[in-house]
């Protein structure tokens, strides 16, 4: 059975896209209407309406940082606030072709369409990022610094792999040398760790140690097993890094792409109420 918050999240997940088309179809209309019906005085209102619905929402979805650092129940959840930052990005690049009436003009207006173009782009690459992220992963974005200490480098995590096997029989000892300690002693996040969950990249890691099992001494399977706990410990590690260090990246990249935005709409509105 489906819990309720499953149910209630597939249910929020299905509106959400009736509810934007509605929101399209009006705004069309009333551009259409102004357009049609009315002079061009109420015209130019009314698409001064729409580039301050835009600029509007557009300051709102900044609040979605505010929501991350105070988490509160009693806000929404993480996922609703995440369609509602998708959807209504999506209206506001709606809304600004209505303001402009689907033309450009002048070089800041080119500067200001590039600048939201890359962050309506880079939000929905980010939506894509989250998607493959686990809720309860994403959380310790906060805390990455943390996830950062407890991470072991390749330098470290060979030297233990290399204490471990001191007391083992010389035949493991050369066996580990030969087939095992090239796998503790890379430095590099594997490609894999992108596209599989955590949970198949620790089936390949036991897939792995059994097929080194076969030439292994039989009163030496107790070091291999410590072996294998010490390298699935990396990964697990590793994994939860990599996917935070993607979320590090285009944060880098989102957030300050948010902030030009803000400050060109500012501008835009300054230079619209000076001259």
């Amino acid at each position: 059975m489906k819990s309720a918050e499953y149910r209630y999240t597939t249910e929020s997940w299905a509106k959400w896209p009736l509810v934007f088309a509605a929101v399209i179809f009006g705004v069309l209309g009333a551009q259409t209407a102004s357009k049609i019906w009315m002079t061009d005085y109420w015209e130019e209102w009314t698409r001064i309406g729409f580039g301050a619905m835009a600029a509007a929402i557009t300051v709102f979805l900044s609040a979605y940082r505010i929501r991350k650092a105070f988490f509160s129940r009693m806000m929404g959840s993480m996922a609703t606030w995440r369609q509602s930052h998708l959807y209504l990005g999506l209206l506001t690049a709606l809304l600004i072709m209505s303001h402009t009436n689907f033309r450009v003009h002048g070089e800041f207006g080119i500067m200001m369409i590039i600048i939201f173009c890359f962050v309506v782009i880079s939000g929905i690459v980010g939506e894509i990022i989250y998607r493959t992220i686990p809720v309860w992963l994403s959380k310790q974005g906060i805390d990455a610094l943390e996830l950062d200490s407890q991470r072991r480098e390749a330098e470290e995590v060979l030297t233990l792999a290399d204490e471990i096997v001191e007391g083992s029989s010389p035949e493991f000892k050369e066996y580990y040398g030969k087939k095992i300690r090239k796998y503790f002693a890379r430095n590099y996040l594997p490609s894999y760790y992108l596209f599989n969950t955590e949970k198949e990249v620790i089936q390949r890691r036991q897939i792995l140690f059994e097929s080194l099992t076969k030439g292994v001494p039989h009163g030496d399977k107790t070091y291999l097993r410590n072996l294998e706990i010490l390298y699935m410990e990396r990964d697990k590690m590793d994994y939860r890094w990599s996917r935070l260090r993607i979320l590090r990246w285009w944060h880098i990249i989102h957030v300050p792409a948010n902030v030009a935005l803000l400050a060109a709409v500012f501008l835009h509105i300054l230079s619209i109420a000076y001259f």
